[in-house]
Protein backbone atom coordinates (compact mmCIF):
# COMPACT_ATOMS: atom_id res chain seq x y z
CA UNK A 1 0.00 0.00 0.00
CA UNK A 2 1.37 3.51 -1.19
CA UNK A 3 1.78 5.96 1.14
CA UNK A 4 1.49 9.75 -0.27
CA UNK A 5 0.98 12.48 2.42
CA UNK A 6 0.11 16.20 1.22
CA UNK A 7 1.47 18.98 2.50
CA UNK A 8 -0.02 22.92 2.79
CA UNK A 9 2.13 25.68 4.13
CA UNK A 10 1.36 28.00 7.30
CA UNK A 11 3.04 31.00 8.89
CA UNK A 12 3.22 30.90 12.25
CA UNK A 13 4.46 34.17 14.82
CA UNK A 14 6.83 31.91 16.89
CA UNK A 15 7.97 33.31 20.18
CA UNK A 16 11.64 33.61 20.39
CA UNK A 17 12.47 35.02 23.96
CA UNK A 18 11.70 37.86 26.04
CA UNK A 19 13.81 40.60 26.83
CA UNK A 20 13.96 42.74 30.07
CA UNK A 21 15.36 46.14 31.35
CA UNK A 22 15.31 48.15 34.27
CA UNK A 23 13.92 51.62 34.31
CA UNK A 24 14.10 54.61 37.24
CA UNK A 25 11.34 57.21 36.39
CA UNK A 26 11.63 60.19 38.73
CA UNK A 27 8.59 62.75 39.23
CA UNK A 28 8.85 66.03 41.29
CA UNK A 29 5.73 67.35 42.94
CA UNK A 30 4.92 70.94 43.91
CA UNK A 31 4.48 69.45 47.31
CA UNK A 32 7.25 71.56 49.63
CA UNK A 33 8.38 68.86 52.00
CA UNK A 34 8.38 71.33 55.03
CA UNK A 35 4.63 70.78 54.88
CA UNK A 36 4.57 67.06 55.03
CA UNK A 37 4.63 65.55 58.53
CA UNK A 38 3.65 61.87 57.09
CA UNK A 39 4.10 60.02 53.70
CA UNK A 40 0.63 57.68 53.75
CA UNK A 41 1.68 55.82 50.67
CA UNK A 42 2.90 56.30 46.84
CA UNK A 43 1.68 54.65 43.49
CA UNK A 44 2.66 54.24 40.43
CA UNK A 45 1.06 53.47 37.23
CA UNK A 46 2.91 52.67 33.86
CA UNK A 47 1.55 52.77 30.68
CA UNK A 48 3.43 51.70 27.90
CA UNK A 49 2.74 54.09 24.38
CA UNK A 50 5.20 52.78 22.22
CA UNK A 51 7.18 49.67 21.41
CA UNK A 52 9.15 49.20 18.25
CA UNK A 53 11.17 46.60 17.07
CA UNK A 54 14.91 48.01 14.96
CA UNK A 55 17.64 46.36 14.07
CA UNK A 56 19.22 44.95 17.06
CA UNK A 57 17.03 45.95 19.49
CA UNK A 58 13.14 47.51 20.82
CA UNK A 59 12.78 50.88 21.60
CA UNK A 60 9.82 51.54 23.88
CA UNK A 61 8.17 54.22 25.35
CA UNK A 62 5.73 54.90 28.16
CA UNK A 63 4.14 56.81 30.99
CA UNK A 64 4.24 56.72 34.81
CA UNK A 65 0.98 58.35 36.70
CA UNK A 66 2.27 58.73 40.39
CA UNK A 67 -0.56 59.12 43.08
CA UNK A 68 0.81 60.08 46.77
CA UNK A 69 -1.11 60.85 49.76
CA UNK A 70 0.30 61.89 52.72
CA UNK A 71 -0.23 64.04 55.95
CA UNK A 72 -0.10 67.92 56.16
CA UNK A 73 1.86 69.51 59.40
CA UNK A 74 -2.19 70.37 60.41
CA UNK A 75 -2.81 66.10 60.56
CA UNK A 76 -4.88 66.98 57.29
CA UNK A 77 -4.98 63.95 54.41
CA UNK A 78 -4.13 65.46 51.32
CA UNK A 79 -2.79 63.86 47.42
CA UNK A 80 -1.15 64.57 45.11
CA UNK A 81 -0.67 63.13 41.57
CA UNK A 82 2.07 63.79 38.96
CA UNK A 83 3.33 61.94 35.77
CA UNK A 84 6.94 60.92 34.09
CA UNK A 85 7.91 60.19 30.70
CA UNK A 86 10.16 57.15 30.13
CA UNK A 87 11.78 55.96 27.13
CA UNK A 88 15.16 53.41 26.48
CA UNK A 89 16.23 50.65 23.88
CA UNK A 90 16.89 47.42 24.78
CA UNK A 91 19.96 46.06 22.31
CA UNK A 92 19.79 42.38 21.16
CA UNK A 93 21.46 41.46 18.21
CA UNK A 94 18.49 38.96 17.23
CA UNK A 95 16.06 41.23 16.74
CA UNK A 96 15.25 42.65 13.16
CA UNK A 97 12.51 45.53 11.81
CA UNK A 98 10.54 42.52 11.21
CA UNK A 99 9.92 41.04 14.57
CA UNK A 100 6.89 41.48 15.92
CA UNK A 101 6.93 42.68 19.64
CA UNK A 102 4.84 42.98 22.89
CA UNK A 103 5.81 45.15 26.43
CA UNK A 104 4.79 44.52 29.84
CA UNK A 105 5.68 47.39 32.43
CA UNK A 106 5.39 46.51 36.37
CA UNK A 107 6.53 48.52 39.14
CA UNK A 108 9.29 46.58 41.11
CA UNK A 109 9.12 49.67 44.00
CA UNK A 110 7.84 53.13 44.80
CA UNK A 111 9.65 55.60 46.84
CA UNK A 112 8.84 59.10 47.97
CA UNK A 113 12.06 60.90 48.74
CA UNK A 114 11.91 64.23 51.19
CA UNK A 115 14.88 65.47 50.73
CA UNK A 116 15.05 68.80 49.10
CA UNK A 117 12.53 71.41 48.56
CA UNK A 118 9.97 69.22 46.97
CA UNK A 119 8.99 66.18 47.52
CA UNK A 120 9.88 63.57 44.57
CA UNK A 121 8.24 60.67 43.45
CA UNK A 122 10.38 57.42 42.21
CA UNK A 123 9.12 54.62 40.51
CA UNK A 124 11.47 51.25 39.32
CA UNK A 125 9.90 49.62 36.69
CA UNK A 126 10.72 46.36 35.19
CA UNK A 127 9.97 46.69 31.28
CA UNK A 128 9.65 43.31 29.34
CA UNK A 129 9.54 42.81 25.85
CA UNK A 130 7.98 39.59 24.22
CA UNK A 131 9.84 39.24 20.76
CA UNK A 132 7.98 37.11 17.75
CA UNK A 133 9.66 36.05 14.29
CA UNK A 134 6.98 34.68 11.59
CA UNK A 135 8.38 31.64 10.26
CA UNK A 136 6.92 29.35 7.72
CA UNK A 137 6.20 25.78 8.59
CA UNK A 138 4.59 22.83 6.48
CA UNK A 139 1.98 20.40 7.89
CA UNK A 140 0.66 17.49 7.13
CA UNK A 141 -3.13 17.96 5.65
CA UNK A 142 -4.05 14.80 4.15
CA UNK A 143 -3.00 12.30 1.78
CA UNK A 144 -3.81 8.78 0.47
CA UNK A 145 -3.06 5.38 2.19
CA UNK A 146 -3.08 6.25 5.84
CA UNK A 147 -5.61 8.38 8.27
CA UNK A 148 -5.78 11.57 8.89
CA UNK A 149 -6.92 13.44 12.26
CA UNK A 150 -8.30 16.76 11.05
CA UNK A 151 -9.06 19.17 14.21
CA UNK A 152 -10.56 22.71 13.77
CA UNK A 153 -7.39 25.10 15.71
CA UNK A 154 -8.24 28.37 16.90
CA UNK A 155 -6.02 31.37 14.71
CA UNK A 156 -4.61 33.26 17.73
CA UNK A 157 -4.18 36.75 16.47
CA UNK A 158 -0.69 38.57 16.13
CA UNK A 159 0.37 41.22 17.92
CA UNK A 160 1.90 44.25 16.62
Amino acid sequence: MSFEPEFEKIILCEKKGVLEQKEKVDCKTQISTESIKKIIFVTAHPYVSKVESIDGGVEYAGKVNFFVCYEDQQEQIRKCECASEYSGVIKDGSVTPSSKTKAIVTVQKTEANGEGINLSLTANLSVQVEIREKVEKSFVSGGKGFYCDKKEVEKIREFT
